[in-house]
């Protein structure tokens, strides 16, 4: 025998339950969609930027400039042409003959089309390349071997 208080409770109606889920659903749908297009766009805005993006170390093979290293101090003048659109902080990177890979602690900004010159101190005289790489535009990219440096 049922008793008043079973007779009471009752549930959300199928209808009402299908309708919630449809809306909840949407509600989730649109949000995605928003995130979706705002990181789709800031992708291509970082891509479309990136690929006016160039560097180049000068080497001791152009005339007027030149690496000159100091074994004494172990500084390293190097030479940074930023022959791209976009101003660019480098990460600089040393390899040695151990085949070891650090970043070296500097900051490097070039402004588009500026040429810059910086020492890099405490260079190890067991360096093998020097890279420098943009750490917004990865791409933008040059290295130099140690063969190449002048004075190593």
């Amino acid at each position: 025998m049922r008793t008043r208080n079973s007779r009471q409770r009752k549930g959300i109606s199928p209808l009402v339950a299908v309708i919630m889920l449809i809306a909840f659903t949407l509600v989730v749908a649109g949000i995605l969609a928003s995130w979706a297009t705002q990181f789709a766009q800031t992708q291509r805005q970082n891509i479309q930027e990136c690929t006016d993006a160039k560097a180049l170390i000068y080497s001791s093979t152009f005339a007027n400039y030149t690496e000159i290293y100091d074994a004494q101090s172990g500084n390293l003048s190097l030479v940074i042409y930023n022959n791209g659109k976009v101003d660019l902080d480098f990460t600089v990177i040393v390899t040695d003959k151990n085949a070891s890979v650090y970043k070296y602690p500097v900051e490097l900004s070039v402004e588009a089309g500026e040429i810059k010159t910086s020492i890099l101190e405490n260079i190890p005289t067991t360096l093998s390349e020097i890279t420098i790489q943009g750490k917004k535009c990865q791409g933008a990219q040059d290295f130099l071997r140690a063969i190449d440096i002048s004075g190593f």
